[in-house]
């Protein structure tokens, strides 16, 4: 039979192709292995070794190439564990972390008990698992058994202080996963003081934000350290209880009585602490807003305002305590402030109260007066454009009755408006006086200057339609 020269040449390539396929292929996982299973794993040349690792290693993950699966590669692994050079026993597990690899877990395991017996063996797993990252998450329960507890010995389970502090370090790269770890493992303890130290740890070394759920896990524990005999008078670690209290919000009501306890501390931090604790429970704390009120004579300015915060968050219920937040509002009683800073702690005060009068709302009534009194452009320490927009708000909600006595007062807050050009107290003032209908007649003329003086200002448009509904109601339009 004849064949061309072209034929040849193809059956060439083709024989060609197959001896490179069946001669130089990519050597499978178990090829790999050889020398790390069975009888052969004993290998006494460390350089054959750790390339077969390294090999391992360099193929992890590839397509032709899956070593992770072969059902030989954990008990090859296994064995180079028990290996006495440490580089070998410290890449062997670095490769067993694979998920992907069937029956590591027992291994492991087994591996971790013993690295305990020595330092060495035991800073080399735990470098391994820092290295790893998320391949150690299902071992952090282990690393926090690394770190040394109070009371511990230096030599006593193998943990020493170096391999406590890079157990730290594990665990702080892990995240939520270590936090949950290191408060399951310590929180609970029945010593006072292995909490005191977790819960300081827990401080120090996680963010209790990111870490609020696992913490909520532990909150009765927690508890226990607002009790200042258990905390030892520890001021910091109370103050971090307080803060965890904080995050914790509707989880921390059955400890709000505890908390509040702290509101007649010597301690300004803890005082503080305990009023944000108050703060996000909003209604829940209105049964200690007596003692909040009290707060409102305190010497710290910071303190006041706080206690203002409260209770303007628990809304109408700190009806009761209204007088006290009026109170604040009183020229005659801004408490002997210094004069160099005198408007602006005056400020801190009128604002935090006007919020907190607002939110109280129809029961404030009795002190409509008062809040009349911030809508002055007189005297020089005289209420800013926010504490206006406040009171005129909270002047709203009394209702028009309540109002009336002081549309002399709304009106010449116009006026002042008018000169000063802030278009947002503006609109606030005219909202008041359409609400009092007819007893805004009086002061038309300066309603009038509003509608006039939209034309060549960039006002709102809001502010020209309620003067003209104002002037249509009183029968004035022209």
């Amino acid at each position: 039979m004849y064949y061309c020269h072209s034929d040849i040449m193809v059956y060439y390539r083709i024989i060609f192709i197959c001896y490179l396929f069946f001669f130089f292929k990519q050597k499978t996982a178990y090829e790999m292995l050889r020398s790390l299973v069975g009888s052969e794993m004993c290998i006494r040349d460390r350089n054959v070794r750790m390339g077969s690792l390294w090999m391992l290693r360099e193929h992890v993950g590839t397509v032709r190439v899956r070593p992770m699966l072969h059902p030989d590669t954990c008990a090859g692994l296994a064995g180079c564990l028990r290996d006495t050079d440490p580089d070998v026993q410290q890449e062997a597990f670095h490769l067993l972390l694979n998920p992907e690899l069937d029956d590591q877990q027992q291994v492991i395991a087994d591996f971790l008990d013993r690295s305990r017996e020595k330092e060495a063996t035991l800073m080399a797993g735990l470098e391994t698992l820092h290295a790893a990252a998320t391949w150690a998450l299902p071992y952090a329960g282990w690393v926090a058994s690394c770190i040394r507890a109070p009371g511990v010995e230096a030599g006593e389970g193998g943990v020493t202080e170096r391999c406590s502090a890079q157990a730290r370090v594990v665990l702080s790269r892990l995240g939520v996963p270590g936090a949950r770890a290191f408060a399951d493992l310590y929180l609970p303890a029945p010593n006072c003081a292995t909490r005191k130290w977790a819960l300081q740890g827990l401080a120090s070394s996680f963010d209790l934000k990111a870490a609020k759920p696992i913490l909520m896990d532990h909150l009765g524990s927690i508890a226990d350290f607002l009790d200042e005999k258990f905390a030892e008078g520890d001021a910091k670690l109370m103050e971090t209880a307080l803060n965890i209290m904080k995050e914790a919000k509707e989880a921390a009501a059955p400890h709000l009585g505890m908390v509040a306890s702290f509101l007649r501390h010597q301690d300004k931090r803890l005082v503080v602490a305990a009023l944000g604790v108050l703060q996000s429970q909003r209604a829940k704390a209105a049964p200690f807003g007596s003692v909040v009120s009290e707060l409102l004579s305190h010497p710290e300015l910071g303190v006041r305002v706080d206690a203002l915060t409260v209770l303007g968050a628990m809304g109408r219920q700190a009806a009761p305590h209204v007088a006290a937040v009026a109170g604040c509002l009183d020229r005659n009683q801004l408490w002997n402030l210094s004069d160099k800073s005198r408007s602006k702690q005056c400020h801190r005060i009128r604002t935090a109260a006007l919020v907190a009068l607002v939110a109280i709302g129809p029961s404030a009534a009795p002190h409509a007066g008062v809040m009349a009194d911030c809508l002055r452009y007189v005297p020089a320490d005289s209420p800013s454009g926010q504490e206006r927009v406040l009171a005129l708000g909270g002047l709203a909600g009394l209702g028009a009755r309540s109002v009336e006595p002081h549309v002399a007062a709304v009106a010449e807050c116009l006026e002042g408006s008018l000169r000063e050009e802030e278009p947002e107290v503006m609109y606030c003032a005219l909202e008041v006086l359409e609400m009092v209908g007819v007893r805004a007649q009086p002061y038309l003329d300066t309603i009038a200057r509003c509608l006039s003086g939209c034309g060549g200002k960039n006002w709102s448009p809001h502010i020209c339609q309620i003067g003209l509904r104002i002037v249509a109601r009183l029968g004035q339009c022209e």
